[in-house]
């Protein structure tokens, strides 16, 4: 079975994740105009024809600007959280094409597992994702302001992990954004600091060294870097300086199209 998937986008501007295999295609988020999209996906290698699924994690525009049309071109399913009012942001979709989901439970569409999951964000209903696609499992945790044990468990479970790390302390402090807006992004349900993310890896290394621990995940992606207030280059001083994880880390630039498959493998 061949297993490929891009990081088609991440970071302030627009998100999304493409899986593809010889059985299904799903899509996480899409803040790209669908012209955009189809140009980045085809640029990896990937077919937006067969896209089956669409998940939503939550209603920012970075994340969902592109979404309605995507599903309306592909006939995807729209998999969302139960109770979220989705009529203000998406005008044409059918009720038949959406499936709500409650986190904490596990689904199946098609041959996909996954299981939803509370993150801690100031849009309605933010949820992360842990899938199983053929034998590989891979979880997103993006936009959320605060880790917990359930995310800590489903990463450890994971080959792939896609974790947020969004902002350098100094460089919020000292940079444009008013101050309610610093005291949102570094609040609790806003983002995650690079230091955040680096602790977040660092408790998964010590569960490694437990009977139980994390020993499935090859390779993280670190994304979600902000325009204003993080670079490459501050998340690299923290990991450089503070990370105890072993394995393969990927720092995605903002907006950086990144391909990966597996057997894992860095590009």
């Amino acid at each position: 079975m061949s297993l490929r998937w891009a990081i088609l986008g991440s970071g302030s501007e627009a998100n999304s994740y493409f899986f593809q295999d010889d059985e299904e295609s799903l899509v996480i988020d899409n803040g790209f105009p669908l012209k955009t999209f189809n140009k980045r996906a085809h640029k990896a290698g990937l077919d937006p024809k067969r896209v089956k699924t669409v998940f939503l994690t939550h209603t920012h525009g970075d994340h969902i600007r592109g979404m309605e049309n995507l599903v309306q071109a592909t006939g995807a399913l729209l998999v969302h959280r139960y109770g979220l009012k989705l009529a203000s942001v998406f005008r044409h979709l059918k009720e038949t094409s959406l499936l709500p989901v409650e986190t904490q439970t596990s689904y199946q569409v098609g041959s996909v597992n996954f299981y939803p999951f509370d993150l801690s964000h100031d849009a309605p209903l933010s949820t992360g994702y842990h899938f199983k696609i053929g034998e590989t499992r891979f979880t997103l945790i993006t936009d959320t302001g605060a880790t917990d044990d359930t995310m800590l468990r489903v990463a450890a479970r994971s080959e792939v992990l896609f974790l947020e790390a969004n902002y350098c302390p100094t460089m919020l402090a000292e940079g444009p954004y008013p101050e309610v807006l610093r005291q949102r992004v570094a609040g609790p349900k806003g983002h995650l600091s690079n230091h955040q993310s680096v602790a977040f890896l660092n408790a998964l290394s010590d569960l490694k060294t437990s009977r139980t621990g994390a020993q499935n995940l090859q390779q993280v992606y670190l994304v979600h870097l902000s325009e204003n207030n993080n670079t490459p280059a501050r998340l690299k001083e923290v990991i450089d300086s503070e990370c105890r994880w072993p394995g393969t880390i990927r720092i995605c630039h903002r907006n950086e199209l990144v391909k990966g498959d597996f057997p894992v493998s860095i590009r």
